[in-house]
């Protein structure tokens, strides 16, 4: 994925919100982008240079994150002290891969503020239990949120759908359809309230998280609730009500 993937997405999440998104590549050029050293090098880079970059945003805080490998990256980072400059207020993780015991210290517990979203079944070749589900498992109790969409039964929905037009070079694609559009909006909701609840110490709750209306059904999963792959199979992981 480019830097101009995400336009979508980015356009919906700082809408009417004093909330600036940046969209980096810290391997420009080359489709694998799982190198740490890379992503904190560029994130402490990006950090020492905010003010020229965008003046605006001296001194503000800032979340970290990221889609697929960019997702894995940015976590092992974290883990790894290689973001010394930022001391980021949480982790916003869409479909992490890989969160597993080849890539990540699964017993160095993510301490930050975190909400994930993910998939039911797997797409793109991006096992959906090595994904937002692990992350969400080795994230502290105190502070995490998953959204799982149910692309299982026919639904053509991947893992792919965050970015504009999805992803891959013909026959090894990952795509997404303008049917779908609707993620962006519900994505950048979930990351308003997850932003907020950060900004006024709000206590992550089930209610507080809930949303409605979207087209495909969606599971949420907040702070003690544990995922187990029975459970996504049977879709009891509880419906989702009205949050606007």
């Amino acid at each position: 994925m480019s830097v101009r993937d995400y336009d979508k997405l980015s356009k919906k999440i700082v809408l009417g919100k004093p909330i600036v998104v940046v969209i980096c590549d810290h391997n420009p050029g080359n489709f694998k982008k799982t190198s740490i050293a890379k992503y904190g090098s560029l994130a402490n880079a990006i950090k020492d240079r905010m003010q020229d970059l965008i003046p605006s945003c001296k001194g503000t805080d800032i979340v970290i994150g990221g889609h697929s490998a960019s997702g894995e990256a940015s976590l092992a980072a974290w883990q790894n002290g290689l973001i010394h400059d930022l001391n980021p207020l949480g982790y916003i993780g869409l479909d992490p891969y890989e969160i597993g015991e080849n890539t990540i210290d699964e017993g160095n517990t993510l301490t930050l503020p975190a909400i994930f979203w993910g998939f039911t079944k797997t797409t793109c070749l991006v096992a959906k239990e090595k994904a937002a589900e692990a992350g969400y498992a080795i994230t502290s109790s105190k502070a995490r949120v998953l959204y799982t969409v149910h692309n299982e039964n026919g639904c053509k929905i991947t893992h792919c759908v965050f970015t504009d037009h999805g992803c891959g070079v013909k026959p090894f694609t990952c795509s997404t359809q303008d049917d779908f559009d609707w993620i962006y909006e519900y994505v950048a909701c979930s990351i308003h309230l997850f932003l907020d609840a950060i900004a006024h110490g709000n206590t992550f709750t089930r209610e507080y998280f809930e949303l409605d209306g979207t087209p495909v059904d969606l599971s949420l999963r907040v702070n003690t609730d544990e995922v187990t792959l029975q459970d996504m199979a049977k879709g009891r992981l509880g419906s989702l009500q009205t949050k606007f």
